[in-house]
């Protein structure tokens, strides 16, 4: 090397002697992510237009927000409702054929079917309305005129806060006596 090269101090052999400092290039090449001279950032209608198709996105989608929320209190409330009802039609099941029937000896046992209940949640309604009937008269559907049959239905009321509507669930079944 000569003389004012930069280098650094190697030792060979009890001798000094300067070695070059080697860099390592890539030639012309750079990084994808750094941009060439003239060519950093983006122009000002490449923003626009990025920033012009976002807000289209975010207004179409702020469009479904109160359809979305609206149907999420439907379901909440039908879920609740049919709960009910399932609680209710589970209390009728355990009682026996003699409590469910309007037409056996002891009537005051008989009307334990019948009930009219109201729960609230979440500052809704419900008004659970239970009702047993023997099938002996009824010739339509399952029961058949068999007086060995009650059917129970047990309906759930409530006004939709939402939508300001009284919405209603039913469900049925039949109670059979074994004896």
């Amino acid at each position: 090397m000569g003389p004012g090269a930069r280098g650094r101090h190697v030792l060979y052999d009890d001798t000094r002697v300067e070695a070059p400092i080697v860099r390592m290039t890539r030639g012309n090449r750079r990084p994808p992510w750094r941009a060439a001279r003239g060519e950093a950032g983006f122009t000002l209608i490449e923003i626009t237009v990025a920033t012009a198709l976002f807000a289209l996105l975010v207004f179409t989608m702020a469009e479904y927000y109160p359809y979305a929320a609206l149907n999420a209190q439907l379901g909440r409330s039908l879920s609740f409702a049919t709960r009910l009802g399932q609680m209710q039609m589970e209390e009728i099941r355990t009682k026996t054929f003699d409590h469910v029937n309007n037409n056996a000896p002891n009537a005051s046992t008989a009307a334990e079917c019948t009930a009219n209940n109201t729960f609230m949640q979440a500052g809704v309604t419900y008004t659970v309305t239970s009702q047993c009937l023997p099938c002996n008269n009824d010739a339509t559907g399952p029961c058949n005129n068999s007086a060995n049959l009650v059917k129970a239905t047990v309906t759930v009321t409530w006004v939709e806060p939402a939508t300001q509507g009284q919405r209603s669930i039913t469900l049925f079944t039949l109670r059979h006596n074994v004896f």
